[in-house]
C-alpha cells in the first residue's frame, strides 16, 4: 500500500541570509500544528528543519527544502 501526498510545499533557503534563519522551521511547525499532529513528532521535525536551514545559511550559497505530509 503506498501513501498518498497529503500537503507538498517547497521553501527556498539563501545562504548567509541570517536574519530569515529559522523561519521555515517556525512556518512548518504551525503548519503542524494546525493539523493537530502530535507536539512530539513536530518538536522533531522543527529541530531537524532547522539543523537544515543553519547549515545552508552557514556553508552553502543557497537550497530548497521540500515539506512532504504524507497520509496511508
Amino acid at each position: 500500500m503506498h501513501a498518498e501526498v497529503e500537503l507538498s510545499l517547497n521553501f527556498e533557503i539563501k545562504g548567509r541570509n541570517f536574519s530569515q534563519a529559522g523561519t521555515i522551521s517556525t512556518k512548518i511547525k504551525e503548519i503542524m500544528q494546525e493539523l493537530g499532529i502530535p507536539m512530539s513528532i513536530i518538536r522533531r521535525t522543527a529541530i531537524a528543519t532547522y539543523e537544515a536551514e543553519m547549515n545552508v545559511v552557514m556553508y552553502a550559497d543557497k537550497a530548497k527544502l521540500t515539506f512532504c505530509l504524507l497520509k496511508n
